[in-house]
């Protein structure tokens, strides 16, 4: 069913990916839609994500698979536009001992577990699948103009009420990430420090990487540079590189992959994922209007940004529905 919003005057909070995604379906089904942010997308956590598809550190696991599916069949449409910096590639998740299939599995299309010959011999069990990557650089920016072009607006604010939004706005999307916990009052949401590098190496890289048991490591090739990460550091909240660490993921990254011997460090960056028991995507009514909340994603905004912003939009039409039909 196609979903039709004419001229529903909304506000979206945050220009992140979730922001932005959520924007986008939202102009495109005919609302009036305003981002208000209080920094530009190319500040925000979502411009320092490696953004590969990988449902990290979010929960609840049936409400995770199925966002994360829906999105990742959007990425594969997108894929065909070489202007979306959105590519396939093969992830191998390295595991140091036997591992179950993880939960998530079911919204992964070509997941399969490697024969033994095809891992490295310290490694015990080792996964395949072919996922999306989103090249921040050229993705962040595709989609903002996407939404400008379906006739958005964008503005920096900093706002210290949602409900301040209203009446101007029939409905507001709030996506603030880890802003949330001011904005909603939600003390359920805690930092997840994320520490990365930007290397640009001498030899190519055609398969992206990831040991997630502890020490987490990942290499994630892109077509500038390449990430190397990282950190999970829960209730962390400083955005300060830190030497020690850089030197931990490069020695924990070239255990995965020598040729990283050879790499030239181009940045160190540090972002705070919006961790929390689970994500909160609802519609919240209050004695001024109805709020959607759609945060606490942890480390899989990319992954779960299209499934969430397609139910984003039909909480939007389920509350205009509701209005036309009450006296």
């Amino acid at each position: 069913m196609s979903i039709h919003l004419p001229h529903l005057p909304i506000a979206v909070v945050g220009a992140g990916v979730s922001g932005l995604s959520c924007a986008i379906l939202l102009q495109e089904a005919g609302a009036q839609v305003t981002i208000l942010s209080k920094a530009p997308t190319h500040q925000t956590t979502s411009a320092k994500a490696a953004a590969i598809w990988f449902p990290f550190e979010a929960q609840p696991q049936d409400r995770v698979n199925a966002w994360s599916l829906r999105s990742w069949q959007i990425f594969e449409q997108l894929s065909a536009q070489p202007e979306t910096g959105v590519s396939f590639l093969e992830l191998v998740e390295l595991c140091e001992n036997p591992t179950p299939v993880p939960w998530w599995h079911l919204a992964a299309p070509s997941y399969r577990r490697l024969l033994p010959e095809e891992r490295p011999p310290q490694i015990a069990d080792a996964f395949a699948i072919s996922v999306p990557l989103t090249e921040t650089p050229r993705y962040l920016p595709y989609l903002q103009q996407r939404f400008l072009q379906a006739g958005g607006h964008l503005h920096i604010a900093h706002l210290s009420d949602l409900t301040s939004l209203f009446p101007r706005y029939r409905l507001v999307v709030h996506c603030a990430g880890l802003g949330a916990k001011q904005l909603a009052q939600d003390p359920s949401l805690f930092p997840i420090r994320g520490h990365i590098l930007k290397v640009r190496c001498h030899e190519p890289i055609t398969r992206a990487w990831t040991h997630p048991d502890p020490p987490l490591a990942y290499i994630i090739p892109r077509s500038q540079d390449c990430i190397l990460g990282g950190t999970a550091e829960k209730d962390r909240d400083d955005l300060i590189p830190d030497p020690h660490t850089t030197q931990t993921i490069l020695s924990h990254c070239r255990d995965i992959l020598s040729s990283l011997d050879r790499i030239e460090i181009l940045e160190e960056d540090v972002g705070l994922r919006p961790g929390r028991p689970t994500v909160r995507l609802e519609a919240e009514p209050t004695a001024q209007g109805t709020i959607l909340h759609n945060y606490g994603h942890g480390g899989a905004g990319f992954t779960l940004s299209w499934g969430c912003a397609e139910e984003i939009l039909q909480l939007a039409h389920q509350h205009l529905q509701h209005h036309k039909e009450t006296p």
